[in-house]
């Protein structure tokens, strides 16, 4: 029979993203391994002379340029990818991407055209309505959020923010077609949130977000070897919850502990309790009150919590708390 054997960005970036997470969570190695082998391909063969991204390519043969869909799809995998490695190439990779992104398909109006600037379009379409794969604009503008965390650079939230701004009227018009969508909004803060950081004075709802957790870190003599065990104690505000480690769904911001020039192992993150949410149809797990995360460091640098607490009515934006660690003697 005959077989459609192309390889394309969009699809290989659900993959790499399905992967990475799967191998991630269950942990299952080779799957993580198949997730590397399919994005070295992708960044390797799916680019043009001039180094764009390609939509497609078979056998040598390159196809058009990338859609917006093609970036968000393969930039969400490597996020994914750079979560379950710790490869800074992936987190660079996607970087780069979403730059090229933003050259090529950005609406200075916000949010971001399907297809670049070319003589054979009549018109440049915009479209976060979900069909059979999720909206391509929701999908960048998650990916625009998860960068704004993982680098703590303030302009990829600014334009998360400005493609949520340009779609509003869309998805308060069209909720059931837009669900992604709101699910970027729920990431970005909640619509509380959302109001707090369009004001100039944004900065109660920030406070706000950093009061809500108190974090202390205990540390234990050294071994033989130089590692230190920790317990890192969370009191959560009253009324408010942490979404558990690994989260429940996909667009859920649990807290994640990560460290600068600071080796970092064994990690112990707590069970979580059920929390019934309008949101999803099984309950959510969550973390109440106090918790404690708990593992091994050595060496001397900063051990960092990112954390986004959460009430019944929405969430306040991501926090990242740095923990300095001295020296063991």
């Amino acid at each position: 029979p005959a077989t459609d054997d192309k390889v394309l960005a969009d699809w290989n970036g659900m993959v790499i993203g399905g992967l990475a997470t799967a191998g991630r969570l269950l942990p299952e190695p080779l799957f993580v391994e198949r997730a590397v082998a399919a994005a070295e391909a992708v960044l390797s063969h799916l680019r043009r002379s001039d180094g764009v991204l390609l939509h497609s390519w078979r056998q040598g043969r390159d196809g058009v340029a990338a859609f917006l869909s093609d970036y968000a799809f393969l930039v969400r995998g490597l996020l994914a990818l750079d979560r379950a490695t710790s490869d800074e190439r992936w987190l660079e990779a996607a970087i780069d991407l979403t730059e090229e992104q933003i050259d090529r398909l950005a609406d200075p109006l916000g949010g971001f055209f399907n297809a670049a600037e070319g003589d054979d379009l009549l018109v440049r379409p915009k479209e976060i309505v979900d069909g059979a794969l999720p909206a391509a604009n929701a999908v960048a503008c998650l990916d625009l959020l998860e960068l704004a965390e993982r680098t703590r650079e303030g302009s990829w939230r600014e334009r998360a923010e400005a493609t949520l701004r340009a779609f509003a009227s869309q998805v308060e018009q069209r909720p059931e077609g837009a669900r992604m969508m709101a699910v970027a909004v729920a990431r970005a803060g909640g619509t509380e949130g959302a109001e707090a950081r369009e004001s100039p004075s944004g900065t109660p709802m920030q406070a706000r977000a950093a009061q809500a957790v108190e974090a202390h870190l205990g540390l234990a003599a050294p071994d033989a070897d130089g590692w230190r065990s920790f317990e890192l104690d969370l009191k959560i505000g009253e009324g408010l919850h942490l979404n558990a480690h690994p989260a429940s769904l996909d667009f859920l911001v649990p807290p994640e502990v990560s460290a600068s020039d600071l080796e970092l192992d064994d990690v112990v993150y707590p069970e979580g309790e059920p929390l019934e949410a309008s949101f999803a149809e099984r309950p959510i797990a969550v973390y109440r009150g106090e918790v404690r995360i708990e593992g091994r460091l050595r060496g001397e640098g900063e051990l960092h919590l990112a954390y986004q607490a959460c009430s019944e009515h929405g969430c306040l934006p991501v926090v990242r708390i740095d923990l300095p660690v001295g020296s063991s003697a």
